[in-house]
């Protein structure tokens, strides 16, 4: 199994590949924090794999919505969960596609 700590790593190193600095700040619900020299900022909830993909992937949209307290040109809100089949399937069958 794909375990949160796997994921919340594997998104930080892909992060500051693509130039964005992970902040120490900590955030309730909040597994990173990312900022980008151009002022925009990453807030993103990460999740591993579980024996109930359907409850972690339900409970991770309320994390992060509840950290949207202010409205933002530039404050970007994510999920980060492991690339198996199954959130894939989620993803597809739940997720409108405007807000992908």
């Amino acid at each position: 199994m794909t375990d949160e700590d796997f994921v919340e790593n594997s998104t930080r190193k892909w992060l500051k590949e693509k130039g964005w600095i992970i902040s120490q700040k900590k955030f309730h619900g909040i597994d990173i924090h990312a900022k980008h020299n151009n002022g925009c900022q990453y807030f993103i909830e990460c999740k591993g794999e579980t024996k109930s993909p359907n409850v972690s992937y339900n409970e991770s949209f309320g994390q992060i919505i509840s950290v949207m307290r202010h409205k933002s040109n530039t404050n970007y809100y994510g999920l980060a969960f492991p690339d198996i089949k199954r959130y894939r399937e989620l993803f597809d069958k739940k997720l409108p596609d405007q807000i992908r």
